[in-house]
């Protein structure tokens, strides 16, 4: 996923003691594309992406899977950046321009009111399941905005929390938040509370999501010994191990990992790790058994996987033909397809349209 400008003290696998802070605007979306996912209406047949800035336009399309159309989306705004998330409605979506967010209506291709004006040093945001408001991490708190008239409320006191994930009931947020290391917490919305739900000092918690029954949290762990597919319930007991995954690369930066995914029906995990290859594939894991599958098992770079909301469909970036194109592909890594078919130029953030 893209950082916006920030600064994040990068970790070495092998030495996770000397993590520094991290600012919520290093990490601005490393959770959107799961909050997107499930966001999506289960009719939902639209894919949109985000490609490159063409005489200062950002190229960001629409694509239509039944019949294969595409438009383009605000074709006449200038400096806008690579972020395009929707708003729960269908209707309205997010994009960055300057240092700021702003709300477009996506039919009208019109740039509207500014979400994030009112403060700074905000990283990436979370809509809240029941569509009333927005979550965003600040470097002094989280902050609620309402949906509609976009007022702003800080509701929680705090430093840097990052990674928020509401609770399908929309009553209480997860996040993470560094003390000696990394760790998970819970925000009650209704007292106000902040509840640890990890203790232990020797690991690194990060990126929780909420299951759709609430009663469950997956998260990532960190420790010297490598990385791990997590889940526990949302009180913080019952932690258990689903899976080891690893990072290709020399040089692991925590505030660009996305969270692992939950299907639609709770029952797998969709997360991104490195392949035999050397470079990035998408897996699954099935939660009931612990099996694992590659789902992209191909030359070139695979990431940034969203569901469909009725679990049908997973979309994706991918690199295997030479530069990042969109694609399509059934939940069990059938039927992949090519969505964006625009060679040459970079296409990413692929999100379903709720």
């Amino acid at each position: 996923m893209m950082a916006l400008p920030g600064t994040m003290q990068r970790i070495r696998l092998m030495n996770l003691r000397d993590m520094g802070s991290f600012t919520p605007i290093s990490i601005a979306f490393a959770a959107l594309a799961a909050v997107s996912a499930g966001c999506s209406s289960a009719g939902s047949d639209e894919v949109s992406f985000v490609g490159p800035e063409i005489d200062g336009v950002r190229d960001i399309r629409i694509v239509n899977l039944s019949d294969e159309s595409s438009r383009q989306v605000l074709p006449r705004a200038i400096g806008l950046g690579t972020a395009f998330e929707w708003f729960p409605d269908g209707k309205r979506a997010a994009v960055y321009r300057g240092d700021a967010f702003y709300v477009t209506e996506v039919e009208q291709d019109l740039i509207g009111e500014c979400l994030t004006c009112d403060f700074d040093d905000f990283g990436g945001f979370a809509f809240s399941p029941d569509g009333g408001s927005i979550a965003w991490p600040a470097r002094d708190g989280i902050y609620l905005q309402d949906i509609d008239d976009y007022s702003l409320e800080k509701v929680v006191e705090l430093d840097r929390p990052a990674w928020l994930s509401w609770s399908p009931d929309s009553k209480s947020i997860s996040f993470t938040l560094r003390d000696v290391r990394l760790g998970i917490y819970r925000l009650d919305l209704e007292d106000g509370s902040v509840t640890p739900l990890t203790d232990d000092e020797s690991v690194s918690h990060l990126a929780p999501a909420y299951s759709p029954a609430r009663d469950q949290i997956a998260f990532h762990a960190l420790d010297k010994d490598g990385l791990r597919l997590t889940v526990m319930d949302a009180d913080g007991s019952q932690m258990r191990v689903v899976t080891e995954w690893t990072f290709g690369g020399e040089i692991f930066d925590p505030g660009l990992q996305d969270p692992p995914q939950w299907s639609p029906d709770g029952k797998q995990l969709l997360y991104t790790a490195a392949s035999a290859r050397g470079d990035t594939d998408i897996f699954v894991v099935e939660l009931d058994t612990g099996e694992v599958t590659n789902l992209t098992n191909l030359p070139g770079a695979d990431k940034s996987a969203v569901w469909s909301a009725d679990g049908r469909l997973i979309a994706f970036a991918s690199h295997r033909s030479g530069d990042w194109e969109i694609y399509v592909m059934n939940a069990d890594g059938g039927n992949v397809r090519n969505v964006s078919e625009r060679p040459v130029t970079p296409e990413m953030n692929p999100q379903w349209r709720p």
